[in-house]
């Protein structure tokens, strides 16, 4: 007999499928108290999978997988069967469970461990938050999900139609492939912050509200709030307040957006975006003190049609806008941008990387132009809103935190970029 049989790989295979099984047992042993197919049949399905592989090696035949997975769902139906008679149970979750943990048995024993333990995780989460995403689906009006259906045709029929070369005009370049991509990633930024929204009452304090609408569309949410608290008592504190965590969590979401889209920028943007973020909600905290309740604030459909195209007009106009001043009029770039975040700072932001992609700017000019536009709704383009919702001395109570915390962005910036 030559060589050792029991390997650190297999032993790390074997582990991990048993690991993945266990975790996806104990979320439906402690969700739906199960006794027969709890944590243990879990762990062991999963590792019914790995070993198939490893039996499917030693025979040279990649069958003996499938007829493993036949095995397991011939288990699942039997189980299945008996609930429906026994206990008059309809639902399917848990023996889909047993086939996924199965199927990343499988996925463990070929090496793609990572991809496994992402999708068993994913796949705890959905099982556990069962009672929340009823709860989110239960609430949905009938508008709300016609405007998510029309945004799927949307989706489905102008997509295909999308030019995949960029059109040149005048030396002009307009890539409207990339911008019909930045709107359907934009759309599901604010789903995230429209689905968050529902699990928060207007008993939550407000600072939750406002970092969550951030995210959404600081411009619509800072209006909304201005109508809500329009007879509080205490409205310029809470809208002062309110102005600096939505703004900080509008600083975060264009952060986010140039992670994704521009990676070289984060070194630079990082630190000076979390810096002026983290001090925007500390004086958030200190102004409001924590003295106000939220009122609900019902953020509307992120999938709105008419949303959509008015994104795409917005995302189309700065594009083009920035590109003409490129080309036409370098000198002026900065302050193109200053305006577009004044106008849509998610819009500007999502537009250079384009830029940058299409070699029309360096990625330092991007990073100053980024920085230009966030600070410009901020010090402008929220102001604007605040003064548009009847609230122009809670206005003046933010302006003198925003202008501190642009002065540390400022300096962050300039040292990191070297201005």
């Amino acid at each position: 007999m030559n060589g050792v049989f029991l390997t650190w790989e297999f032993i790390e295979k074997i582990a991990v499928a048993l690991a993945i099984g266990a975790l996806l047992g104990m979320e439906r042993e402690y969700t739906k108290k199960q006794v027969v197919v709890g944590l243990r049949t879990f762990a062991l399905i999963s590792l019914l999978g790995a070993l198939f592989v490893e039996f499917a090696e030693l025979t040279g035949d990649g069958l003996q997988i499938v007829l493993g997975f036949v095995a397991v769902m011939l288990l699942v139906a039997v189980l299945y069967a008996s609930n429906l008679f026994k206990f008059k149970a309809v639902g399917m979750t848990t023996s889909i469970a047993l086939l996924m943990s199965y199927v990343l048995g499988v996925f463990v024993a070929y090496g793609r461990v990572t991809e496994a333990v992402f999708v068993a995780i994913a796949t705890a989460i959905v099982m556990f938050a069962k009672d929340w995403m009823h709860k989110f689906v239960r609430e949905l009006s009938s508008r709300e999900v016609l405007d998510f259906l029309e945004f799927l045709i949307l989706v489905g029929i102008i997509y295909p139609l999308v030019p995949q070369e960029p059109i040149v005009l005048y030396s002009v370049v307009i890539n409207i492939m990339d911008i019909w991509l930045l709107v359907f990633m934009l759309a599901l930024i604010n789903f995230a912050g429209f689905v968050g929204s529902r699990y928060i009452s207007g008993k939550e304090q407000m600072e939750l509200m406002s970092l969550l609408g951030g995210l959404v569309s600081s411009t619509a949410v800072l209006y909304s709030m201005t109508q809500a608290y329009a007879k509080n008592k205490e409205k310029e504190v809470i809208l002062s307040s309110s102005y600096m965590f939505i703004n900080a969590s509008m600083f975060f979401r264009n952060l986010v957006i140039l992670a994704v889209l521009l990676p070289a920028s984060v070194d630079y943007l990082a630190p000076p975006i979390i810096a002026s973020s983290l001090f925007l909600i500390a004086a958030g905290y200190w102004t409001g003190r924590g003295k106000a309740k939220a009122m609900k604030i019902s953020l509307s459909s992120p999938f709105q049609v008419k949303k959509a195209a008015s994104l795409v007009v917005k995302l189309a106009v700065v594009l083009v806008a920035l590109e003409v001043v490129i080309v036409y009029l370098p000198d002026i770039f900065y302050i193109a941008t200053f305006f577009g975040g004044i106008t849509s700072s998610a819009s500007t932001m999502a537009s250079f990387p384009v830029l940058v992609e299409t070699g029309r700017i360096t990625v330092r000019m991007a990073v100053i132009g980024a920085s230009i536009a966030v600070l410009g709704d901020l010090l402008v383009g929220n102001i604007i809103v605040y003064y548009l919702g009847g609230a122009w001395e809670s206005a003046k109570r933010a302006l003198p935190w925003g202008l501190a915390a642009t002065a540390i962005y400022g300096v962050i910036l300039a040292l990191l970029v070297g201005i």
